[in-house]
């Protein structure tokens, strides 16, 4: 090996570990490649994220429409109940935490100090560049979250209501789009 081969060589060393000292992964759901996405009802993605990753509790104005034509119709306490049909009251929604990012990240810590490692230890040997390196640690985190979705948040999310359970067919939390689920990535950032 030449002398400027070597010189070559070790610049590219040292600018890898530079990058590795001085760049970061940021997992989630980044505005930069999340962007402008939105849910079918116009909520951006970010909203969705942030109300289920921290719980929200949301006033909902009422007014949406009702009908139950269901049954016979039968008297209680002075009024016929059955089939009926209506209009929601003012009444508030809460969602219940359901991390995505902070829980899993933390109960699967050792798995993701393990990627930083094989990341760390292939720049130090030459055997990867720090940009490489960067996003397998961003995509092995990713992949965690997203497996939170299928896991129920690893066994820690709490069930969902009977009523969510009957309007959405299925007793999985947050899968019913895959929208959230589908929007969650990585960018390595300096």
């Amino acid at each position: 090996m030449t002398p400027e081969e070597t010189l070559k060589l070790t610049t590219e060393y040292l600018k890898n570990l530079q990058a590795m000292k001085t760049h970061y992964v940021a997992v989630g759901l980044p505005a930069g490649k999340v962007g402008n996405k939105t849910h079918d009802d116009g909520t951006s993605i970010i909203e969705i994220g942030a109300a289920h990753e921290f719980g929200a509790e949301i006033d909902h104005p009422g007014g949406t429409g009702y009908m139950a034509t269901v049954g016979k119709a039968t008297f209680t306490r002075k009024t016929f109940m059955g089939p009926v049909s209506g209009f929601t009251a003012a009444h508030k929604i809460t969602i219940p935490e359901r991390s995505f990012l902070r829980a899993p990240f933390t109960l699967k810590k050792s798995e993701i100090n393990r990627a930083i490692e094989k990341a760390c230890e292939a720049v130090g040997s030459g055997r990867m560049d720090a940009d490489t390196a960067l996003n397998l640690i961003g995509a092995t985190a990713r992949n965690i979250s997203v497996k939170a979705f299928e896991t129920a948040g690893y066994g820690t999310w709490p069930d969902i209501t009977a009523a969510t359970k009957k309007a959405k067919g299925s007793s999985a939390p947050l899968i019913d789009t895959g929208a959230l689920r589908g929007a969650i990535t990585w960018e390595v950032r300096k």
